[in-house]
Protein backbone atom coordinates (compact mmCIF):
# COMPACT_ATOMS: atom_id res chain seq x y z
CA UNK A 1 0.00 0.00 0.00
CA UNK A 2 0.99 3.65 -0.78
CA UNK A 3 -0.08 6.67 0.67
CA UNK A 4 0.62 9.54 -1.88
CA UNK A 5 -0.20 13.71 -0.63
CA UNK A 6 -0.73 15.98 -3.10
CA UNK A 7 -1.54 19.70 -2.64
CA UNK A 8 -5.12 21.13 -3.34
CA UNK A 9 -4.35 22.33 -6.76
CA UNK A 10 -3.57 18.65 -8.10
CA UNK A 11 -5.95 16.84 -5.99
CA UNK A 12 -9.22 19.08 -7.71
CA UNK A 13 -7.26 18.65 -10.99
CA UNK A 14 -7.16 14.92 -10.45
CA UNK A 15 -11.00 14.75 -9.29
CA UNK A 16 -12.44 16.38 -12.59
CA UNK A 17 -10.32 13.95 -15.06
CA UNK A 18 -11.58 11.03 -12.67
CA UNK A 19 -15.42 12.57 -12.98
CA UNK A 20 -14.57 12.89 -16.33
CA UNK A 21 -13.26 9.48 -16.82
CA UNK A 22 -15.83 7.52 -15.00
CA UNK A 23 -12.82 6.60 -13.05
CA UNK A 24 -11.49 6.36 -9.28
CA UNK A 25 -8.60 8.52 -8.73
CA UNK A 26 -6.78 5.69 -7.27
CA UNK A 27 -7.21 3.83 -10.66
CA UNK A 28 -5.76 7.45 -12.67
CA UNK A 29 -2.95 7.84 -10.54
CA UNK A 30 -2.04 3.54 -10.88
CA UNK A 31 -2.45 3.92 -14.57
CA UNK A 32 -0.47 6.93 -14.60
CA UNK A 33 2.46 5.28 -12.82
CA UNK A 34 2.46 2.20 -14.87
CA UNK A 35 2.78 4.42 -18.00
CA UNK A 36 5.77 6.38 -16.28
CA UNK A 37 7.32 3.33 -14.90
CA UNK A 38 7.18 1.21 -18.36
CA UNK A 39 8.16 4.24 -20.45
CA UNK A 40 11.52 4.97 -18.46
CA UNK A 41 12.16 1.18 -18.66
CA UNK A 42 12.84 1.04 -22.51
CA UNK A 43 16.30 1.55 -23.32
CA UNK A 44 16.62 3.79 -25.90
CA UNK A 45 20.57 2.97 -26.90
CA UNK A 46 21.83 4.43 -29.92
CA UNK A 47 20.18 5.88 -33.36
CA UNK A 48 21.43 3.19 -34.55
CA UNK A 49 20.56 0.43 -32.43
CA UNK A 50 16.85 1.52 -32.61
CA UNK A 51 17.43 1.72 -36.61
CA UNK A 52 19.67 -1.68 -36.89
CA UNK A 53 16.40 -3.48 -38.24
CA UNK A 54 15.18 -1.34 -40.68
CA UNK A 55 18.41 -0.38 -42.16
CA UNK A 56 18.50 -1.23 -45.48
CA UNK A 57 14.95 -2.20 -45.58
CA UNK A 58 13.88 0.91 -48.21
CA UNK A 59 14.85 0.75 -51.73
CA UNK A 60 16.26 3.49 -53.58
CA UNK A 61 17.42 4.25 -57.27
CA UNK A 62 19.96 6.70 -55.79
CA UNK A 63 23.28 4.76 -55.13
CA UNK A 64 24.85 7.57 -54.32
CA UNK A 65 22.34 9.22 -51.66
CA UNK A 66 25.00 8.89 -48.71
CA UNK A 67 28.23 10.75 -50.30
CA UNK A 68 27.04 12.91 -53.18
CA UNK A 69 26.92 16.27 -51.65
CA UNK A 70 24.22 17.61 -54.57
CA UNK A 71 21.35 16.11 -52.11
CA UNK A 72 22.99 17.75 -49.41
CA UNK A 73 22.64 21.13 -50.84
CA UNK A 74 19.91 23.06 -48.36
CA UNK A 75 20.76 20.87 -45.49
CA UNK A 76 20.54 22.68 -41.94
CA UNK A 77 18.58 25.88 -43.38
Amino acid sequence: MLVVRVDDDLDAELTRLANRRARTKSALVRETLQHVLSSQAVDNGSAYELMSGEIGSVRSRLRDLASNPHYLEGFGK
